[in-house]
C-alpha cells in the first residue's frame, strides 16, 4: 500500500524565501550605491576650500644672539587660515598641535614694562609658519598679533672637552701617549641655572678599530639643549706606534728606616715589566728606574707586616709598567 503526503503550502513557502532573498539583494545594492555616493560627495566637499581657526602651542627655540629668550609661558596662537578640507580635517584630527619656530634671525622690539621683555609681532612669523605648515594653506590672520617674551642675559663659562670613544689596535700596536684635543676646552653660553649643571662637554661617541698608525681626525661635540658652543667640533691626535715588552729586576730601597734599626725585605728585588715603543727601546736605561718601599706606611696593628712597592722613577718613554711582587714582607732588626 502506497502512502502519499501532500503539503499545499510548500510552493508558497519557497516563493516567499525567493522574494525575501531578492529583496535583501536589492537592499544591499541600494546601500552600496548610497555609500559610494556619500564617499564621492565627501571627497568633493573636502577638495573645496574652507576657512578655519587652527590652534597651536608655539614652541620657541632658544639660543638667540645677544640673549637667551625663555619660552616660560604656554604661548598659544590661533591661525585663521584658508585651506582645502582635507588639510583642515587632518590638522583637526591631531591630538597635539605644536608649532616650532626658530627666532635666531628675527628682529625684536624691547618691551617697556616689565623689564627683560621683548615684543614679537606675529605678522613677522607668517613666512616661517607657511614654511612649516606648507604653501597649500593661506594664512589670513594670527592671534594674538603680538607675543611678549621674557629673556635673560646669557652667562658663559669654559669647560674641558672629554673623550667619548673607544680604541682597538692591531697586534703589537698601542697608544703611546694621551689623546690631545684642539681645543681642549670650549666656551659654553646659556642660562646660568643650566650652566651650573654642566662641568664638561663630550665628543659624539665613535669606535676606532684596528689602529696601526697615529690617529688624526675631527670629532663633533655632543650638543646640549639651549646651550651655545664656541666650537662644534674638535681636532684629535692620538699617537699609535708599534711596541715591545721587556722586563728588568731592581733592588728595592727602604725609605724612612727608624734609628738604630735595619730592615730586611723578602724578597729584596722587584721585577718590572714594561711596554715601550719599539723606536724608544734602545734609549731605555736601567738606571732611570727606581723602586722603593716606605717604612712609615707600615700597619703596626696587622699580624703580617707588608710594604707596598712603588716605582718612584721611570723613563718617560715607558707606556705602562707592572710590578711583581706588588707587596714585600720585611723583618725589622734593632741594633
Amino acid at each position: 500500500m502506497l502512502n502519499f503526503s501532500y503539503s499545499p503550502n510548500m510552493p508558497e513557502q519557497e516563493n516567499i524565501q525567493y522574494r525575501k532573498f531578492t529583496l535583501d539583494k536589492r537592499y544591499l545594492v541600494f546601500c552600496f550605491f548610497i555609500a559610494v555616493s556619500l564617499i564621492l560627495w565627501l571627497m568633493i566637499k573636502l577638495t573645496a576650500e574652507y576657512s578655519a581657526n587652527l590652534q597651536f602651542n608655539l614652541k620657541i627655540n632658544n639660543s638667540l644672539t645677544g640673549g637667551t629668550y625663555v619660552d616660560d609661558q604656554n604661548n598659544e596662537i590661533i591661525i585663521q587660515a584658508k585651506a582645502r578640507g582635507f588639510y583642515i580635517m587632518r590638522r583637526q584630527l591631531r591630538t597635539r598641535h605644536i608649532l616650532s619656530i626658530d627666532l635666531k634671525d628675527k628682529k625684536f622690539t624691547p618691551g617697556k614694562n616689565p623689564a627683560n621683555m621683548v615684543k614679537l609681532p606675529t605678522v613677522n612669523m607668517k613666512d616661517k609658519i607657511l614654511d612649516i605648515l606648507g604653501r597649500d594653506i593661506e594664512v589670513i590672520t594670527i592671534e594674538p598679533d603680538t607675543l611678549y617674551l621674557n629673556y635673560s642675559v646669557p652667562s658663559s663659562k669654559r669647560v674641558p672637552v672629554v673623550k667619548n670613544f673607544t680604541l682597538s689596535f692591531q697586534r703589537e700596536y698601542m697608544q703611546t701617549a694621551p689623546a690631545v684635543f684642539e681645543p681642549d676646552s670650549i666656551t659654553i653660553t646659556g642660562q646660568q641655572e643650566i650652566l651650573d649643571t654642566i662641568n664638561v662637554v663630550y665628543t659624539v661617541y665613535q669606535n676606532f678599530l684596528h689602529l696601526n698608525d697615529k690617529l688624526e681626525t675631527t670629532l663633533s661635540l655632543k650638543e646640549i639643549e639651549n646651550v651655545a658652543f664656541s666650537h662644534r667640533k674638535v681636532k684629535i691626535n692620538i699617537p699609535v706606534e708599534r711596541c715591545t715588552e721587556s722586563n728588568i729586576k731592581l733592588p728595592i730601597v727602604v725609605l724612612n728606616v727608624p734609628l738604630f734599626s735595619s730592615i730586611l725585605l723578602l724578597p729584596s728585588q722587584v721585577e718590572v715589566k714594561y711596554i715601550v715603543a719599539l723606536k724608544d727601546y734602545p734609549h731605555i736605561n736601567i738606571d732611570d728606574f727606581y723602586a722603593t718601599v716606605d717604612y712609615l706606611h707600615t700597619d703596626s696593628s696587622a699580624s703580617i707586616h707588608k710594604l707596598r712597592v712603588i716605582l718612584t722613577s721611570k723613563p718617560h718613554q715607558v707606556i705602562s709598567v707592572k710590578l711583581s711582587p706588588e707587596f714585600v714582607d720585611f723583618i725589622q732588626h734593632r741594633e
